[in-house]
């Protein structure tokens, strides 16, 4: 569904781009065109003597400044537009009532963060071969696991199928005892936090960009902020309103990552799935971030992908993948010794 609505949005925002840009080539045209007709015109009147050369040239400005007030009006009219359709179509992929119309799937209101993932395969299709191959383990409410291992071991499919992007082959993986696979979206928008390497910042501001779930309020998401070393934005003038431009191409690299690890730390989620969430950031940002997450995260359930060998001491497990198997679960400790 979020694939489908992310497309759909993407495609959406093309064509307006499209439209808005055919839409300013016609208007700039009629705008070139009424300046050159009110030009000829005014030499043939100041020939015959009928008005003056200075009223003539205010006319031109005037008529290229009333061209201007309706070009703004009409791409903000757009933009307005555009806006009202992208909120709508998030609500509606967020509306727990909406979510609840099916029967045939499970809510829980309360979710401990209790996982068990019991003989899990996973394969792209029938000709290809197997991604996670019969893994099966049990991680108790509010442990943080770190999940490492070389290219292509299937770390980030394993994380895919515990967010629910990925349905498994065969096997189950279990909430609380409950079916992932039988759980409604309510569930996903509620108890799931997802932080994946494909994640991008809506356009929009920052603001807009932290009221995806419900449950985030305004002392939480400062708070998760300042953890996740977002001054950028909390110094800036703008704070909150800051803009988010198409692509989030107004900020780097480093800069949305951060935004969206602080995104995610403020939801108060009870599972917290995260993929490389600090891949493009310095060591130094980095270990500031993880010597202050227990104040967001403590008695959560953390599931992280990385492949920094510093970070591993910050939790307290670690499995390490190849092949789609879990070759070693130990501590970090027995890991780094």
């Amino acid at each position: 569904d979020w694939v489908n609505t992310s497309n759909e949005q993407s495609y959406l925002n093309l064509k307006i781009r499209k439209l808005n840009l055919i839409y300013q080539s016609i208007l700039g045209s009629m705008s070139s065109i009424t300046q050159i007709t009110i030009m000829v015109i005014a030499f043939f009147m100041v020939i015959k003597g009928d008005v003056t050369t200075g009223a003539i040239v205010s006319s031109v400005i005037v008529s290229g400044r009333i061209s201007g007030i309706i070009s703004n009006f009409s791409s903000t009219l757009i933009s307005i537009l555009s806006a009202e359709k992208t909120g709508k179509d998030l609500l509606s992929f967020f509306d727990e009532d909406q979510a609840e119309k099916t029967p045939a799937l499970q809510s829980i209101s309360k979710c401990n963060g209790d996982i068990s993932i019991r003989g899990v395969s996973y394969q792209y299709d029938a000709q290809s071969p197997m991604i996670i191959n019969r893994l099966s383990i049990d991680i108790p409410a509010g442990q943080r696991v770190a999940v490492v291992g070389e290219c292509g071991a299937g770390k980030s499919s394993l994380l895919g199928m515990l967010s629910g992007y990925l349905s498994p082959t065969d096997g189950a993986i279990l909430y609380d005892g409950y079916n992932l696979g039988h759980l409604s979206q309510n569930f996903f928008s509620q108890h799931l936090s997802v932080v994946t390497t494909h994640d991008v910042l809506f356009t929009g501001t920052i603001e807009s960009n932290f009221a995806l779930k419900p449950q985030n309020d305004r002392g939480r998401v400062l708070k998760a902020l300042q953890l996740a070393n977002c001054g950028f934005i909390l110094q800036h003038p703008m704070g909150l309103k800051f803009p988010v431009n198409f692509m989030a191409k107004n900020l780097s690299s480093g800069q949305q990552q951060q935004l969206l690890l602080a995104r995610s730390l403020s939801s108060d989620a009870s599972v917290f799935l995260w993929d490389e969430p600090t891949s493009n950031l310095d060591e130094n940002t980095e270990k500031q971030i993880f010597d202050n997450l227990d104040e967001f995260i403590h008695g959560k359930t953390l599931i992280m992908v990385t492949h920094r060998r510093y970070l591993i001491k910050y939790f307290d497990r670690v499995l390490v993948m190849k092949g789609g198997k879990i070759i070693r679960d130990c501590s970090p400790d027995k890991l780094l010794m």
